[in-house]
């Protein structure tokens, strides 16, 4: 059933399967963490990612 969860980025109601949310039409993602690894292979490219969305705000 995890994998059917959605949550809309902006207004933070639940939705089943459903790429845009249908009360306020934003797009929606899934609600869970991605799945921990002690091996991050792309942790190095997450950590950038990060950085530059912080040095872009």
């Amino acid at each position: 059933m995890t994998k059917y969860l959605r949550k809309c980025t902006v207004c933070g109601k639940y939705t089943i399967l459903k790429e845009i949310c249908p009360y306020c039409s934003n797009p929606t993602r899934t609600p869970h963490p991605a799945k921990f690894s002690l091996t991050d292979n792309y942790g190095v490219y997450r950590r950038k990612l990060k950085r530059m969305d912080e040095d872009k705000s």
